[in-house]
């Protein structure tokens, strides 16, 4: 297993006890969530989430954000993205931390 698929089963299982915790706040950034490249989409069924810390990760995809209405706080802060045309579909957040590196092929 590489750090990309451990860092995702870390994820998995931390948003399967979220969901357990009914959490408002899931904090998937720094240590082993560096290697973090896709969401689990078990994530959507945190409905009562309105913090969400995605910082110094590498995920790639946002789409499975979209049904987190609660969601209101996004922390992107040195995320690897090239892709933030998700940020139209999840409009219901009222704070982005953004201060990230955009890679060279970036789209919008």
């Amino acid at each position: 297993m590489d750090k990309a698929e451990e860092a995702y089963e870390a994820a998995k299982l931390k948003v399967v006890r979220a969901r357990a915790g009914n959490t408002h706040r899931l904090n998937l950034s720094g240590g082993i969530y560096n290697a973090l490249e896709e969401l689990p989409p078990e994530i959507e069924q945190l409905s009562e989430l309105q913090i969400l810390v995605l910082s110094r990760t590498r995920i790639k995809s946002f789409d499975v954000l979209k049904s987190l209405k609660a969601l209101r706080y996004i922390d992107l802060e040195d995320a690897e993205i090239s892709d933030i045309s998700w940020l139209g579909s999840v409009m219901n957040f009222v704070y982005l931390v953004w201060p990230m590196r955009v890679s060279d092929t970036v789209t919008h």
